[in-house]
This record gives structure tokens, C-alpha cells and sequence, in this order.
């Protein structure tokens, strides 16, 4: 991947929540809220405890409930053991991702794994395959972001960056990429698939398959009509 495609997949790309690395390997990226394309999930880390007050409790909840609990936490079914573990949890993974940016990926790695051992989450898993990846144990970075995708499937960022990694690192043909994409297209989230179609679209274009890269640009333009215009400019450069 050159650099301008690489800029390509952050301008009119979005990233999750977590860190990433660009696949070509030379700088390091926040997989935060980029420009111009939508980027809002809820994730597991965004469900808060008001957000939980309104859900339908079972009757399971309450009856296993902490006796040490607040009224508000037996109401939620949230104890005071699961409060602490989000909060260690919370604490390692910040760990991790300070470890990351320093470069003590070993460090990384043990901050994810104590995560884990609180929660374990496709947050968990989604940064290790950063860590692998950062120590170019390319198997390891992908297995572990199939694990991502194994705990939230309908998270777009997991099957963007799998696909940036298998067209990147693997030797994988056009056709087996688009099995890829397919199948990822059929799991994302609906209001952000159009991150994945604009990262294939860029593959279809750098590989030279022009009909397939119009047909993306085009439906990633119908995906997203506020960024028509850089789409249907991109599918016009190639005709």
C-alpha cells in the first residue's frame, strides 16, 4: 500500500476505539474518529450504568445480587466485584496501550492478557493484534483480530483492518479477498459498512480490477451520500 492510498483509507476511512497500526508499518494511528464518514457504535465499553437502569432486569438479577450492593446496583444486577473489575480492567488496558506507544510491546501484551482475565473482550483482542502485528508476528496479529471478530462481528473496523492486513501481508488473491469482504459486509454494522466497501474499493483499485473498483466507489457513494462527490470522482478516474 503507497502512501496516498494510505491517506486514502484515513480520509475517507473511520477507525474504532483502540490503537492501530497502518498496515504499511510506518507510523502509528489512533483508531479514533476520522474524517468524513460515520464512526459511532456502541461498544461494550460505552455502556454506561444509566444505559443499564433502562433495561428489562430478570428476575435472576436481584435474587444474586451482592448484599453489599447499592439499592442502584441490585436494581442493574451490577455488583461491587463487577465495578472493580471494570475499573482494573479499564486500568490495564490504558496500561496496554501506554506500553504500546512506548514500544514495550512485551509489556503490551501482559497489560492485555490481565485485561482479559476481567473481561474478555473484542477490545482485548483487537489490540493485540496491534502488538503482534507492531512485532511483525503477522499470524499471531491475525488470528488474534479473528478473535476480535469472533466477540462483535458486526464491527466494521475489525473486518477494515483485516482486510488492509491480508492484502498487505498475505498473499491472498483478489477473489479470496473478496470472499473476505463478503462475508464482512454481510456482518457490519449497516451505518458504518460503508468504511469497509471504501477500503475494498481502494484494494480493487491499486490491484487494477477497474469494473469491480467502479462498482465499489459507486455503492459506497449510495452508502454514504454525503461523500458522493469524492467517491463518484474516484470510479470516474478510472474510466
Amino acid at each position: 500500500m503507497n502512501n496516498e492510498h494510505t491517506k486514502m483509507y484515513i480520509q475517507i476511512g473511520a477507525g474504532i476505539i483502540g490503537i492501530g497500526v497502518v498496515i504499511g508499518g510506518a507510523y502509528l494511528l489512533v483508531r479514533g474518529e476520522l474524517v468524513n464518514a460515520p464512526t459511532h457504535t456502541e461498544t461494550e465499553e460505552e455502556t454506561s450504568i444509566d444505559m443499564l437502569e433502562e433495561m428489562p432486569l430478570k428476575d435472576s438479577s436481584i435474587i444474586n445480587a451482592d448484599p453489599s450492593a447499592t439499592t442502584s446496583q441490585r436494581e442493574t444486577g451490577i455488583t461491587t466485584t463487577d465495578t472493580e473489575n471494570k475499573t482494573q480492567y479499564d486500568q490495564a488496558i490504558q496500561h496496554a496501550r501506554d506500553a504500546f506507544f512506548a514500544k514495550n510491546y512485551s509489556s503490551a501484551l501482559a497489560f492485555y492478557e490481565e485485561a482479559k482475565t476481567y473481561e474478555d473482550s473484542e477490545t482485548v483482542y483487537a489490540g493485540m493484534s496491534d502488538v503482534y502485528l507492531a512485532m511483525g508476528e503477522i499470524d499471531k496479529a491475525r488470528t488474534a483480530l479473528d478473535m476480535a471478530i469472533e466477540k462483535n462481528p458486526s464491527r466494521t473496523e475489525h473486518w477494515r483492518w483485516k482486510l488492509m492486513l491480508l492484502d498487505e501481508r498475505f498473499n491472498l488473491s483478489f477473489a479470496e479477498l473478496n470472499t473476505v469482504y463478503e462475508q464482512g459486509l454481510q456482518a457490519s454494522d449497516p451505518n458504518t459498512k460503508v468504511n469497509l466497501v471504501v477500503v475494498f474499493a481502494t484494494i480493487a483499485t491499486e490491484r487494477g480490477e477497474k469494473e469491480k473498483a467502479i462498482e465499489l466507489w459507486n455503492y459506497a457513494a449510495e452508502l454514504y451520500p454525503a461523500n458522493a462527490t469524492v467517491y463518484h470522482k474516484e470510479a470516474d478516474s478510472l474510466k
